[in-house]
């Protein structure tokens, strides 16, 4: 027989704090980074968002520094799971070094601290070698035969890391982008007419922040890359995820409108409409 739902509401509690507790052991520096059973079944559970954010805005501006080294290991877990590992594990492996990554940024941005994200994030000498492997790791997600649940996953970290700063030129995880392009792969996913439906707008939503970062200072390989990009699937693929768009905005807009604004709109949409049949207000 199945569980009730009693019982796998216990069963779901008892998990989120075992997952808790475990985050409370890493930055607490009780755990061994030898230790790769604990590792291991971390990466087994489900990350939990609110609590890593809870632990992370807890310590105060002055222990930043002292726990960077607890941080750099726990990012360093996180990358060799994903790179090394498969199925369920890769999936909170990069759904909890997300969830890092935003807290650290949060607590960065908030209060105006001084800290360096890189250093603190991957030590200031690790972040190219990391995110090189990762980003490419990262990539083969999305051009190759994996699940939707992984590409989502995948699409959803790219645009946590692009959108930690309010300011996307102030970005310094920007710079991992523009030396690791994502530019084929984001394309591959326009390309194919069922994985353009599921991600294409998280694809096109990143390839308009990668366009824009820096673009009047510096080349932007992305605005260079598209400009020139002779695809005509991953041409269509991108104007149909702007026009699908677009029409939702649309018709978001009219629902939004006040009750009595309708009958103008339906005014002037007759002036313009034959006796066969009226046109919508906004058609694409």
């Amino acid at each position: 027989m199945g569980k009730s739902g009693n019982e796998r509401r216990k069963s779901v509690n008892e998990l989120v704090c075992k997952v808790v507790s475990m985050y409370d052991k890493i930055f607490k520096s009780e755990v061994d980074d030898s230790n790769d059973e604990f590792w291991e079944e971390l990466f087994l559970l489900w990350a939990n968002k609110s609590q890593l954010c809870l632990i992370v805005d807890q310590i105060s501006i002055d222990q930043m520094q002292q726990i960077k080294q607890v941080i750099n290991c726990f990012v360093s877990k996180c990358i060799t799971t994903i790179t090394h590992q498969e199925g369920i594990r890769v999936y909170n492996a990069i759904q909890t070094f997300g969830f890092l990554i935003c807290a650290v940024a949060k607590k960065k941005e908030v209060l105006h601290c001084s800290f360096n994200l890189i250093d603190i994030l991957f030590g200031i000498d690790n972040g190219k070698t990391y995110m090189q492997i990762l980003i490419a790791r990262l990539c083969s997600f999305l051009t190759e035969n994996y699940s939707p649940v992984l590409k989502s996953c995948t699409l959803e970290f790219f645009l946590t890391m692009a959108t930690v700063t309010e300011n996307i030129n102030e970005n310094p995880l920007m710079e991992y982008f523009m030396n690791n392009c994502i530019f084929e792969a984001l394309t591959f996913i326009l390309e194919k007419c069922v994985d353009g439906n599921i991600h294409g707008r998280a694809a096109v939503v990143l390839l308009a922040l990668l366009i824009n970062y820096q673009k009047s200072v510096r080349e932007n390989p992305y605005m260079v890359k598209l400009s020139i990009l002779d695809n005509d699937l991953a041409l269509n693929g991108y104007s149909f995820v702007l026009s699908r768009e677009l029409h939702r905005l649309n018709r978001s807009f009219e629902n939004a409108l006040p009750n009595s604004t309708p009958s103008l709109w339906t005014f002037f949409g007759s002036v313009f409409s034959s006796d066969v049949q009226q046109l919508p207000s906004i058609q694409l």
